[in-house]
């Protein structure tokens, strides 16, 4: 059953949503990585972020637009609330419905971070907001892994750029990329 967002709260989400989305579908980055973005991991004033995984470290230049959509909702945050440039703080916060604000973690003395379930079913629920079919992080992610084999990016690339383990990982990409329709190699 769908959760009633008011329209003040989703007005107050939708530049965070928009950036997490984005992140999804056109870098390809995984909810529990998104979950785990710290304030020190993103510089706004060279559109850059870094994501950090057990055992790997990517950075990623990101399109002016996309990082207007992270101050953006950095904006929206209650100044109290909000996590400290250059911190340990989450980037992305969680937001509590009912009282229309962002969380706060009282014992950790910083904003509530914005769990990967949270994410999966945010997109889940902007998906049906939007009126479109099912669609999860995983298909958005899964898209933009297409997307890069249909540019003609090499297989290293690809691998490195979305942390796979194994290039058999790549394998069915592949084959559903060239059995879809206009795709060519």
């Amino acid at each position: 059953m769908q959760r009633p967002i008011s329209s003040v709260a989703r007005d107050t989400l939708i530049p965070r949503n928009v950036a997490i989305v984005y992140l999804v579908r056109y870098v390809g980055v995984r909810p529990k990585e998104i979950a785990m973005l710290n304030m020190n991991n993103v510089n706004l004033a060279q559109s850059l972020i870094e994501i950090k995984g057990e055992g790997y470290r990517r950075t990623y230049r990101l399109p002016k637009a996309h990082m207007t959509y992270i101050r953006d909702y950095l904006q929206t945050i209650d100044p109290l609330k909000k996590p400290t440039w250059k911190s340990d703080q989450p980037l992305f916060v969680a937001f509590n419905n009912r009282s229309k604000d962002y969380q706060y973690d009282y014992r950790r003395d910083q904003p509530k971070r914005l769990s990967a379930r949270s994410i999966q079913e945010m997109i889940k629920d902007e998906v049906q907001l939007a009126t479109l079919r099912k669609l999860s992080a995983k298909h958005l992610r899964n898209s933009c892994i297409l997307d890069y084999i249909e540019r003609g990016r090499s297989e290293e690339e690809i691998l490195a750029h979305f942390h796979l383990t194994h290039r058999y990982s790549l394998r069915r990409y592949k084959q559903h990329a060239l059995s879809s329709d206009g795709f060519k190699q």
